[in-house]
């Protein structure tokens, strides 16, 4: 019998952020199960979609089946003002080791207009980034998708991406049941590829151990976020795909 006739059973899993079994929810072009990948063009018109509140469970990965779902992000749009405090909570801070803004005061002549224009004061008490004290003018109309926290730390050398990804990470080891899963990541949503808090994904759904609704309350207060956690489409393995396994 061929994978497209063999019937799979969908796992019994149980969590709140889920459909409840039985449910049959109309899901738009780019949820609907295809043995036909979509291609880069579709990205535009796949990201325009309102994140689940619970997942359909046709999106529910099934065992030994080749057909696998898109991968889903269960989590939040993540709050990076936030999560540049808590890297100076933590002390994980990395930094540019080449950043064009560690400049002597004689260096100044070799900016240009737009960088000149930019006050960038540094005081540090100890050798660690985290007493730095910062300030500069933020221009939100020309950075219109970055917040005023991790402007700041960018333009103060820090490795910004890999800083809170760190940041998360301690973050999820104070969870139990999100040690191993809560990652920051993209996701593919409005025409853009915003940075999510992901505290699991739809191919961890059989793990023993997902965070209850403590956990997510717990994780919510932590990290900043306001409302209750959605399902978004991961930024890199937003389609359907066969695993490439023969069928």
């Amino acid at each position: 019998m061929s994978a497209r006739q063999h019937r799979y059973l969908i796992p019994n899993v149980q969590h709140s952020s889920l459909d409840p079994p039985g449910v049959r929810p109309q899901l738009t072009f780019q949820f609907k199960p295809t043995w036909l990948p979509l291609t880069r063009k579709d990205a535009p018109a796949a990201s325009e979609y309102e994140p689940y509140v619970t997942l359909p469970r046709i999106l529910i990965p099934l065992p030994g089946c080749p057909l696998r779902p898109p991968k889903m992000r269960y989590g939040w749009i993540a709050n990076e003002d936030v999560l540049v405090e808590l890297a100076r909570e933590f002390d994980c801070i990395v930094m540019y080791n080449d950043s064009p803004y560690f400049l002597d005061d004689g260096d100044e002549e070799d900016l240009d207009d737009e960088e000149r224009n930019i006050a960038v004061t540094r005081e540090y008490d100890t050798s660690t980034p985290a007493q730095a004290t910062l300030t500069a003018r933020y221009n939100p109309d020309k950075f219109p998708h970055e917040s005023e926290g991790r402007y700041v730390a960018r333009l103060a050398g820090w490795d910004v991406l890999r800083t809170m990804k760190r940041a998360v990470e301690l973050v999820g080891e104070e969870v139990p049941a999100t040690h191993d899963t809560l990652v920051l990541s993209g996701t593919l949503f409005h025409k853009r590829v915003p940075t999510i808090v992901s505290v699991f994904t739809n191919y961890d759904l059989t793990s023993n151990r997902l965070p209850d609704a403590d956990d997510l309350d717990k994780l919510a207060r932590r990290l900043g976020v306001q409302g209750k956690p959605r399902w978004f489409l991961d930024s890199i393995h937003w389609r359907w795909h066969d695993n490439d396994q023969p069928y």
